[in-house]
């Protein structure tokens, strides 16, 4: 594949978006394999493309940021990611909409890091909000909305237990997280 990315960039050019397209295709398998840096440089410049031929707030940008975060959040770089997912969000509820899908999974993405950065009462309504929004516009049944479903579920699971381990077992102090 880099092989192919190499040789359709000396063909096409460095901002050649279909070549672009597959950088960002190779960068996904890099990190897959386990090589963040060299997924973290293609993504990078995969972005710098985007933005540079598509403009800064065009909604592939958005999906690039999503990429690179993604990327950063695995390797628990989570300060370096969050702007990123913000971004990206700013960018898709601009260009799509409040409730487009997309909007969601950017919301989902944001809420994971956030839950990651152990930020648990930031995250819940951003879990919330992407789960309204998949079941409205794809469905209660729909894998995305059942996806979303399950973090909001482990997100509240994860708030009980800090309560639990505070020695707040009061049944009305967990009924406000459920």
């Amino acid at each position: 594949a880099r092989g192919a990315l190499v040789a359709m960039t000396r063909e096409r050019g460095d901002d050649d978006l279909e070549a672009n397209s597959l950088r960002n295709r190779v960068a996904t398998m890099l990190q897959e394999l386990g090589h963040y840096d060299e997924a973290e440089v293609m993504f990078r410049q995969s972005l710098a493309i985007d933005e540079k031929v598509l403009g800064e707030n065009h909604p592939s940008v958005a999906t690039a940021l999503n990429n690179l975060a993604e990327l950063l959040r695995a390797q628990n770089k989570l300060d370096e990611a969050e702007p990123m997912l913000r971004r990206a969000l700013a960018i898709r509820k601009n260009a799509l909409g409040e409730n487009h899908p997309s909007v969601a999974e950017s919301l989902g993405n944001l809420a994971n890091l956030l839950k990651a950065q152990n930020k648990l009462d930031e995250a819940e309504p951003i879990y919330r909000r992407a789960l309204t929004i998949f079941e409205n516009a794809l469905g209660e049944d729909h894998p995305n909305a059942a996806t979303s479903r399950g973090n909001l579920g482990e997100l509240l699971d994860a708030k009980a237990r800090q309560l639990d381990e505070a020695g707040a077992s009061d049944p009305a102090a967990l009924a406000r997280i459920y």
